[in-house]
């Protein structure tokens, strides 16, 4: 039962599974115009579409993924607004329980399924470098401390692998925060551009923060967080943590050290993501 003054609805559906064929699991219904229905707590609209949306393949590709039902109204202008979604865990009980009986899911907001917990895996490909103007620059001490106030952190920002995309629309786009903590002001707080999802995208983006110097890398965090981006929600994916302060992980406290150590020379690195 939908709740809204004037509706024409359609059912968008699919599936997402591991292999990651979303784009021959979509399917949707056509659009109807609800029956309005008199109750005591107002007006209410109920719709019967009586369709059967086929997808072609055999149950083991579909029994590890997830089917995903969305409402949508399309309004008089042609715009399309999301009313609400479930999502459905394929497996061999929802397979049979479907043919016994008639089964009632509840639909949510996109802001309250984004909230589940989510199994991050996967890795983001990075490369820092710490320009060190200090280094270069003659020998005087009044030209060497006016340059430690002017050396810079170069971010390379390649590609993601084997994202952990089991919940969500790989046709929707994805970005990456990245943040210098603590942050001194707005300019330490920078994103990517916006790429087309996958289990793998692609960057391939450098962002610069100026004002950074030896001392700085030795206190500062820096947090790459990737982010998954549709028309009605943005979800966090993961991140990596890149420090010499506790916490940091193996992967992310080597590559920052190399960084500092050797500074004007790229450190590469592969470093798994984490909550």
């Amino acid at each position: 039962m939908i709740k809204k003054n004037k509706n024409d609805l359609y059912i968008k559906t699919y599936i997402i599974a591991d292999h990651q064929q979303e784009k021959a699991f979509k399917k949707k219904t056509k659009i109807k115009r609800p029956l309005k229905v008199e109750t005591s707590n107002g007006s209410l609209y109920e719709v019967e579409y009586n369709e059967i949306l086929r997808f072609q393949g055999k149950w083991r590709e579909f029994s590890s993924g997830q089917l995903s039902v969305s409402i949508w109204n399309n309004d008089t202008f042609g715009r399309n607004m999301l009313l609400g979604q479930t999502l459905i865990r394929l497996n061999d009980s929802v397979m049979l329980n479907s043919i016994q009986t008639r089964i009632w899911h509840d639909l949510y907001q996109p802001t309250k399924i984004k909230c589940q917990s989510v199994h991050v895996k996967g890795s983001l490909f990075v490369a820092i470098k710490h320009e060190d103007l200090a280094m270069s620059s003659s020998s005087s001490s009044s030209v060497i401390n006016d340059e430690m106030n002017s050396g810079s952190l170069h971010v390379l920002i390649k590609e993601a692998d084997d994202l952990n995309l089991t919940q969500y629309n790989i046709n929707g786009y994805s970005y990456c925060k990245v943040m210098l903590k603590p942050e001194r002001n707005k300019d330490d707080r920078q994103k990517t551009k916006t790429v087309k999802m996958g289990q793998c995208p692609r960057w391939n983006e450098t962002i610069v923060f100026n004002n950074i110097n030896k001392i700085d890398m030795n206190v500062k965090e820096l947090e790459i967080a990737i982010m998954w981006l549709d028309k009605s929600s943005k979800t966090y994916l993961g991140s990596i943590r890149l420090t010499n302060h506790e916490g940091a992980s193996n992967e992310e406290r080597n590559l920052w050290r190399q960084s500092i150590e050797r500074p004007n020379l790229w450190a590469y690195g592969k470093i798994p993501l984490r909550h």
